[in-house]
């Protein structure tokens, strides 16, 4: 077969498309090495290594480290770390070093499954003033927060269980856990757009919804996610009218309990362990609340049996609904709404 040469700019747009498309551009690598620079840039931009476990860190660092190029590749990156018993300790200076390098151009989250792996939960000022281009920064399980002051200038969003010693600047996007006083993110009440809200705790959708609206009434997007079952099961006054008279702006509202049996209403009953009822529910969100274009509820009243249902307002006006029986739907939603609004 004839060889032939491409324009880096052509190879540039065709991987661009193909990634649009959901194509394999490593196997498009393999048929022509006129792609292979182009398909790098795609294929490195974006790392996701949770889930992998520590070998998958140690090859990954490894590989940074004999390739530096396509170090300064990666824009994205997301790590989950396992228990520190698990890492031979020999590996830790390695493998901080590669990441704080890398660090330095990515936007990046954090994660530690290990609250007392200090190495990456409080790396100290030397590791966190030379990372002058995250944007996204997501530390939820750890206890402290990095020092703002003259650092990470351009965090705009953050992920943290706790809300003191929160950044003195504007930010847009927030990811937390439930608390029953949600004061300290009034000092964001005219910039954050996106908050998730996640965990045990919560003492009822209305309770928790007019303590956020009381701090920052102007979201956008706003997602309530239970992890947990507590005793009960409980009945709730539905949220509609909160929704409809505190957030005046909100677009998108996704919800997802597994402690609330029914919701009631002046006129109705919401089942949450019945689909229709989900749909219904919903569906009297998006009218009551003219801005909202989309809503996403999910309940878990059995364990593993979960209802899910996502309502969206067309340009037409029409609301189109989605039935399903897993949460990996709204936890999608909700993980894109923080990274990726």
């Amino acid at each position: 077969m004839a060889s032939f040469t491409l324009p880096p700019e052509i190879c540039g747009i065709i991987c661009d498309e193909l990634e649009q498309l959901g194509g394999n551009l490593a196997f498009l690598c393999r048929t022509s090495r006129n792609f292979f620079h182009q398909a790098q840039r795609i294929l490195y931009r974006s790392v996701d290594l949770q889930g992998g476990g520590m070998r998958a860190v140690k090859l990954w660092a490894r590989t940074m480290t004999r390739h530096a190029h396509l170090a300064e590749r990666v824009r994205a990156l997301k790590l989950e770390l396992p228990d520190i018993q698990t890492i031979d300790i020999s590996d830790i200076p390695k493998i901080t070093r590669v990441y704080a390098d890398i660090l330095g151009g990515c936007w990046a989250t954090i994660r530690s499954a290990y609250k007392k792996f200090e190495c990456f939960e409080s790396p100290g000022y030397d590791f966190w003033k030379t990372q002058t281009q995250i944007r996204v920064l997501s530390l939820p399980y750890s206890d402290n927060l990095p020092s703002f002051d003259n650092q990470l200038l351009d965090v705009i969003a953050l992920g943290t269980e706790w809300l003191d010693d929160l950044p003195v600047r504007p930010l847009q996007r927030l990811e937390t856990e439930f608390h029953e006083d949600f004061s300290p993110l009034a000092q964001y009440s005219q910039t954050l757009t996106t908050l998730s809200v996640w965990g045990h705790g919560m003492s009822t959708v209305s309770e928790t919804l007019v303590a956020i609206a009381d701090s920052v009434p102007a979201l956008l997007r706003l997602s309530l996610a239970e992890h947990t079952k507590e005793p009960g099961p409980f009945h709730e006054v539905s949220p509609t009218s909160i929704l409809r008279e505190r957030f005046p702006r909100l677009e998108i509202f996704a919800l997802q309990v597994r402690n609330v049996e029914h919701f009631l209403d002046m006129f109705n009953r919401y089942n949450m362990a019945c689909a229709e009822d989900l749909a219904a529910l919903g569906m009297a969100f998006l009218s009551a609340c003219p801005t909202l274009q989309q809503a996403a509820i999910g309940a878990e009243m059995e364990l593993d049996e979960q209802l899910t249902c996502i309502l969206k307002r067309t340009s037409g006006g029409t609301i189109h609904a989605e039935a399903g029986t897993s949460f990996d739907a709204i936890k999608a939603l909700s993980t894109a709404m923080f990274w990726d609004p």
